[in-house]
């Protein structure tokens, strides 16, 4: 393994000089990123990593080494995780992402809560986990007040947490450029943003004031709080560690209120092991509802499903497998619609990983593992994919070594 060749620096003299990082540090220092933030740095990664430590090099008189060296040899302070933020964090989002998502809320999930508040308490507590720049914690907002005509008479609190300060300062200002609204129709920002110049927006004080954010870090130990009805953690944990992604659900699932939702996205509904969450299974969303009591001791781990997928030429479907007699109509109905979506688009990896789940349930491994395939086809880097994958040709291999036991 090649170690790691820094960017040129200027010693006092003016002249260009290279540092390397050794193997070892550069390893013990992702190690340590792990540990403290839970980021995995391996695989496509590597290349953020790269620049992180290429950017504290430029940083220390001493280059790349030097710097790293003294980042492994004294705990590192509040200031030293918001620095590595910086350098690491993902901020990439958008008003009303993944858009079945906030229709599932808005017309199904959402409103029986909605009538079973006006009959009790009327109060609503949502978290946007890793909330970046604010887009969703807004829009959760605008899709509350939509819901609620009457809530000013309502307790409605949405707070977002992120580890990133400077990306919890822009949430806060509410502003936000045209990269920020695309897919949304034109007439919803006109609705519910105010016009500053030619590329900017703010959203309305109206919809601006229910919204909190704070700083945090999923990967903390829990504190116990008040509980959500609602928490939505997109696209953050597969950045994560293995280890810290089931460290976090298990967080997340303390701080959802007894029948609670939980959404996620990509490969982060990977919760095998994680008890006390019941899927509820959509043509192109899986959320999870926090079982409680009885049922929270025996609902079924959660499992791998979604992510984005690029524009590549999919392989093409196999004809549909007939299911086993014993799965249930729901699972063979959500099987159905999710044919459906991939026939209309071949190319979206997170179909492919939620048709591996669901065949997975319906007791067909290796229909299940074909699936996963072309996920992986179209989405190398899908690593809990690729987890799946190897665990269904394990069971695929211990069938096959019973089968010849018993033909013996």
């Amino acid at each position: 393994m090649d170690s790691l060749q820094s960017a040129p620096t200027q010693n006092n003299a003016g002249k260009a000089m290279t540092h390397r990082v050794g193997d070892a540090s550069l390893r013990a220092f992702s190690d340590q990123v792990a540990a403290r933030l839970g980021l995995r740095l391996g695989g496509s990664r590597q290349a953020d990593l790269r620049r992180a430590v290429d950017a504290l090099g430029r940083e220390h008189p001493g280059g790349t080494q030097a710097a790293i060296g003294e980042w492994l040899s004294r705990p590192w302070s509040a200031a030293d995780i918001q620095t590595l933020a910086g350098l690491l964090c993902v901020g990439e989002t958008y008003f009303f992402r993944e858009p079945a998502a906030f229709d599932l809320l808005e017309h199904e999930l959402l409103p029986p809560r909605v009538v079973a508040g006006r009959q009790g308490v009327r109060r609503l507590r949502v978290w946007s986990a890793g909330c970046a720049t604010g887009e969703e914690a807004h829009s959760l907002s605008i899709l509350l007040h939509k819901l609620l005509p009457d809530i000013d008479d309502w307790d409605v609190t949405v707070t977002g947490t992120d580890l990133h300060a400077g990306f919890l300062d822009r949430a806060r200002e509410g502003v936000y450029g045209d990269w920020s609204f695309r897919g949304v129709p034109e007439l919803v920002r006109e609705q519910y943003f105010e016009r500053l110049d030619d590329e900017h927006w703010r959203v309305k004080d109206r919809y601006r004031r229910i919204v909190h954010f704070e700083q945090g870090n999923l990967v903390d130990p829990f504190v116990p709080g008040e509980s959500f009805d609602l928490i939505l953690c997109r696209n953050v944990l597969m950045y994560f560690t293995r280890d810290h992604m089931r460290q976090v659900l298990r967080q997340l699932h303390q701080a959802l209120a007894d029948d609670g939702l939980l959404l996620v996205a990509g490969p982060e509904a990977a919760g095998r092991g994680v008890d006390g969450y019941e899927p509820m299974r959509f043509a192109h969303a899986i959320f999870y509802r926090k079982a409680s009591g009885e049922a929270a001791q025996s609902a079924p781990p959660t499992r791998p499903h979604a992510l984005i997928a690029p524009p590549v030429q999919a392989p093409p479907m196999p004809r549909r497998a007939a299911a086993r007699p014993d799965a249930d109509a729901h699972l063979l109905q959500a099987i159905a619609r999710c044919e459906a979506a991939i026939a209309r688009d071949k190319c979206d990896a997170a179909l492919h990983v939620q048709h591996a789940a669901l065949l997975e349930e319906a007791h067909q491994p290796q229909e299940a593992r074909d699936a996963l395939r072309r996920a992986l086809f179209l989405e190398p880097e899908l690593i809990l994919a690729r987890s799946a994958m190897d665990r269904l040709s394990q069971v695929l291999a211990a069938r096959r070594g019973h089968h010849r036991e018993t033909a013996r």
